[in-house]
């Protein structure tokens, strides 16, 4: 085989050039999102006019401006501001100021609504001696002047206490039903029924 012959039917080799002289690797390759090919390929093919770039830019402008405002708002929702920082602290002067009140209220009502009960319970309306007090001295009893007062007054002054309960810390609300319920109201509660049923 001649010279020329063997040149013809030798193979051709291609070297990539690069800047370190070495050859990367196939997976370093940086591949472009289709979207963005896309989107390139329509700009090389049409170069934007001065217009669609302008349009451009006003879109990216109201996009910030929006991104901006929605950042401002959520930062203003999310601090206090001095109007509502004042409001709370009047409003827990406030309650405090009441919770006070209904204390003192409570006190003057204490005695009074023990006096009130022991009243009551000297009317001798309750469950073992109505079964065995006749019909027509029961209701004598109940619709006599001085059993409607102290009832009415007793029962004010149960309103006002479930008022002031309403009002005041669970602690509070505890050792007032302690000292109100336990003993005195007691037998007042359990006869109630009995009364309210007319049994005789």
């Amino acid at each position: 085989m001649t010279d020329p012959e063997r040149i013809s039917s030798g193979v051709a080799l291609s070297f990539p050039a690069n800047d370190g002289g070495t050859s990367s690797p196939p997976c370093s390759t940086k591949v472009l999102p289709r979207r963005l090919r896309q989107r390139l390929l329509l700009e090389a093919k049409s170069p934007p006019s001065a217009e669609e770039i302008d349009a451009k830019l006003k879109e990216a402008n109201l996009r910030r401006q929006q991104f901006y405002e929605l950042v401002s708002s959520r930062a203003r929702s999310s601090r206090p501001s001095q109007e509502e920082v004042l409001g709370q602290q009047l409003e827990a002067k406030l309650n405090t100021a009441e919770q006070k009140r209904c204390w003192r209220q409570f006190v003057k009502l204490r005695n009074k609504t023990f006096a009130l009960a022991e009243a009551f319970v000297a009317l001798e309306i309750n469950e073992e001696s109505v079964k065995s007090m006749p019909f027509e001295l029961l209701a004598l009893k109940i619709e006599s002047a001085a059993s409607i007062q102290i009832v009415k007054a007793l029962a004010d002054c149960l309103e006002s206490h479930f008022r002031i309960s309403r009002a005041i810390p669970v602690v509070l609300l505890v050792w007032i039903t302690l000292n109100i319920f336990l003993g005195t109201l007691l037998p007042l509660l359990e006869g109630m029924p009995t009364i309210l049923s007319g049994e005789g």
